[in-house]
């Protein structure tokens, strides 16, 4: 199940995070907590990007050799 979809059946929070550094998760997810109440179920869904290693297919057409190179890319968490 998509995590939208599971935030909006459950009447929970989804919040996309732009600086992970800049808060704690935890302090967030009490301040959540202080302002529904503590009943049971989902409380946050926290969404970023982050930097992922990637590696992509490669043909040196000099060598006639193909290689896999390591990249990296932004993936959706």
């Amino acid at each position: 199940m998509l995590p939208e979809r599971m935030a909006k059946e459950n009447d929970a929070v989804t919040e996309y995070i732009r600086n992970t550094k800049a808060f704690r998760k935890e302090d967030r997810v009490t301040e959540i907590i202080e302002e529904r109440g503590t009943a049971e179920g989902l409380v946050p869904i926290f969404s970023t990007l982050e930097i992922s290693d990637a590696y992509k297919p490669w043909y040196d057409q000099d060598e006639k050799q193909c290689y896999v190179l390591k990249d990296q890319t932004k993936c959706l968490h």
